[in-house]
């Protein structure tokens, strides 16, 4: 818990904010135009690591892009795991294109900075 209460204020704020842009329903039909729409109906994408890759996924996937995500199919979020398993659902879908996000990773550096 944070002890000094004016910047757990600020946090709590920021987060609350945060929370509430990302609540908010994303109007698809104004984000992308009808050429980007066919370009992502032939593409297959692969995104590689957690949660944190969704909401791009719902996105692209919402807009005619075939998609393939470890987290959501229950394998490792880690890149390293999630690549070397050569019989993976990553490899199986074939993807044109893998987004990796590594976050897990750097996840406890990030910490000790902030706790720092």
């Amino acid at each position: 818990m944070l002890t000094d209460r004016k910047y757990r204020k600020t946090v709590f704020i920021c987060l609350t904010e945060e929370t509430k842009k990302a609540s908010r329903p994303i109007n698809i039909a104004t984000k992308l135009t009808d050429d980007e729409q066919e370009f992502l109906k032939v593409l297959k994408i692969g995104f590689v690591g957690g949660c944190e890759l969704s909401f791009v996924k719902e996105f692209l996937e919402a807009n005619g892009a075939i998609c393939y995500h470890t987290f959501d199919n229950g394998e490792s979020s880690d890149p390293f795991l999630a690549l070397t398993d050569l019989k993976g659902g990553i490899y199986s879908f074939k993807p044109d294109v893998i987004v990796i996000s590594d976050a897990q990773n750097i996840r406890s550096y990030i910490g000790d900075i902030q706790k720092s």
